[in-house]
């Protein structure tokens, strides 16, 4: 690396600053311990320097660390001396408290770093004024060894919720109703009609019902059809006339065994007509 090297930001375990790629310090940095171990992508901020190795779930920072943006829970720069580099045993990877987890990207700040992982998870440590660390707070987080590792939050970028609900909707449907309604029924139709007419009638038939209608109104052609041949029958079988003669009239006496067919109602007719 090379360009300003204040606070060791560059790894060389050296304070020269600026180191020109004429230096003969301008040579590659070591990362690690294990020399089998290379750089799988560099984030370089104002004041410090981060590393993500190509295990995915290394990373170390050198240079500025006042406010614990180095993730070593202290705040002791580090790369300006020979004992500091991150090719030392003693120097270790940050301890993000995610175990296996793959770290997908980090990036170095102004005077903080953010680490993003392969579940889109996020850990932020460092400088946290204007809440840039997104922990709630403006104190900074890194500078103490118990604000690290397990203790270490994830940023609550989707504000999870503390109380979700016990039984979700499995299946929620796709167009819900945008205005629904304040008081819905109580006793909707279960089968309502699949096709209701696209014009109904605008006035019904009768423009003024009856109040009372009858409630068995066949019952009256009933009564009539049998209380007419009844009275016949009466007036046939239960009357009597005595022939005689009464202001010019004539009575016919009545009787059922005249009644029995046409011929005796044309006779009865024919002994009127003679009177």
């Amino acid at each position: 690396m090379l360009g300003n090297n204040e606070n060791g930001r560059l790894g060389l375990g050296t304070t020269t600053s600026p180191i020109p790629t004429s230096s003969p310090e301008f040579v590659a940095v070591k990362v690690d311990s294990d020399t089998t171990k290379k750089v799988k992508y560099i984030s370089a901020g104002d004041f410090h320097t981060c590393v993500l190795l190509d295990d995915e779930v290394s990373a170390k920072c050198v240079g500025k660390n006042f406010n614990g943006g180095l993730g070593q829970g202290d705040n002791s720069p580090r790369g300006y001396l020979p004992t500091n580099t991150m090719d030392n045993t003693n120097f270790l990877p940050i301890s993000l408290g995610t175990g296996t987890l793959k770290i997908k990207n980090i990036d170095a700040g102004t005077d903080n770093t953010c680490v993003l992982f392969e579940d889109f998870g996020v850990k932020c440590f460092g400088f946290g004024n204007y809440g840039r660390l997104g922990s709630g707070s403006p104190s900074p987080i890194g500078t103490l060894a118990p604000q690290i590792g397990n203790s270490l939050k994830f940023v609550d970028i989707f504000e999870t919720t503390s109380a979700p609900t016990k039984d979700p909707t499995r299946s929620p449907i796709k167009n819900p109703t945008k205005n629904p309604t304040n008081n819905p029924t109580k006793s909707p139709t279960i089968n309502p009609r699949k096709g209701p007419k696209n014009s109904p009638k605008n006035a019904p038939i009768t423009q003024v019902p009856t109040k009372s209608p009858s409630k068995s109104p066949d019952s009256v052609a009933i009564s009539v059809g049998i209380t007419i041949p009844l009275l016949l029958g009466l007036f046939l079988f239960g009357f009597y006339f005595n022939k005689r003669n009464n202001n010019g009239k004539k009575y016919i006496y009545l009787s059922h065994d005249r009644i029995d067919s046409y011929e005796t109602v044309k006779s009865l007719k024919n002994e009127l007509g003679k009177s």
